[in-house]
């Protein structure tokens, strides 16, 4: 796994950083910025819970035995909340040197293995929304709902649907400080926006092509979303669109030959 740094317009800062080697699909990192440092979820012989300067120097190295191969992280100014998937979905919550036990918040466990693809996680001030496939039902019937989680660990409802085509995932959240940026692939990659109990607020909007994975992050003024996609045999793009915070688009950028998978780690909205 390498840390990437970019600039407001998009541009990269310096050259990428290995930061941990070893990783079990390495797309499924996960991480989250604090205001002095990141914070790192990784899949490997553990899942593991990693914190780094923002130049790359590792300062927390903890093995948290969550079990998970896919996750998002946000922090909330004072602790990180980790969204996980395996099997099927869970939570957890932890301070800012990592875990202190492998309890977690299971929100669907499925009895076989099937993929699943990584959810997202926000922090809306008051309590984390979550969005994955939480139905339970074996096969997966690829759609998403989004659930409501309070402190400490407690689902606060029944999670609400949010697409019903059979075929969505890979979702990402941004919080704007009064509502939820929403990104996801259905085909095309989709942006719309909801409000913290999971009404939509706005009309869906294509924002990209086929993508393998896409991220979206708020800076306090407009979403940032970044996407990776291939082309030819060795040739791959990282895109990146600015959205005002009504979604309309005012940049695209695009970033040529960067290998792998995009996440994002957006700026905290003080309250």
């Amino acid at each position: 796994i390498s840390l990437l740094r970019w600039d407001p317009t998009g541009g990269p800062v310096g050259e990428p950083r290995l930061v941990a080697a070893g990783a079990y699909r390495f797309g499924n990192a996960s991480m989250a910025w604090t205001g002095s440092r990141i914070g790192l979820a990784w899949p490997g012989a553990d899942f593991y819970f990693d914190t780094y300067t923002i130049t790359g120097e590792r300062e927390v190295h903890v093995g948290t035995g969550l079990g998970a191969t896919v996750s998002w992280m946000v922090w909330t100014g004072s602790e990180f909340g980790l969204a996980m998937g395996e099997t099927g979905y869970s939570f957890a919550s932890f301070g800012p040197d990592g875990p202190t036990s492998s309890a977690a918040l299971s929100l669907v466990d499925r009895d076989s293995w099937v993929y699943v693809f990584p959810p997202a996680l926000a922090w809306t001030g008051s309590e984390f929304v979550m969005v994955g496939d939480f139905l339970d039902v074996d096969p997966p019937d690829d759609d998403l709902q989004m659930a409501r989680i309070s402190r400490p660990m407690t689902l606060v409802e029944d999670p609400v649907r949010l697409t019903d085509t059979g075929a969505s995932d890979h979702p990402g959240l941004a919080w704007t400080g009064s509502e939820l940026g929403l990104l996801w692939r259905c085909g095309y990659t989709y942006f719309t926006r909801l409000d913290a109990m999971g009404e939509r607020v706005s009309e869906d909007r294509i924002v990209s092509g086929w993508s393998s994975r896409s991220a979206i992050a708020w800076t306090g003024s407009l979403f940032g979303v970044a996407w990776s996609m291939s082309g030819d045999p060795g040739e791959s793009w990282i895109g990146i669109l600015v959205l005002d915070p009504s979604g309309e688009p005012t940049l695209l950028r695009w970033a040529a030959g960067l290998l792998g998978h995009v996440r994002a780690a957006g700026r905290r909205r003080r309250s």
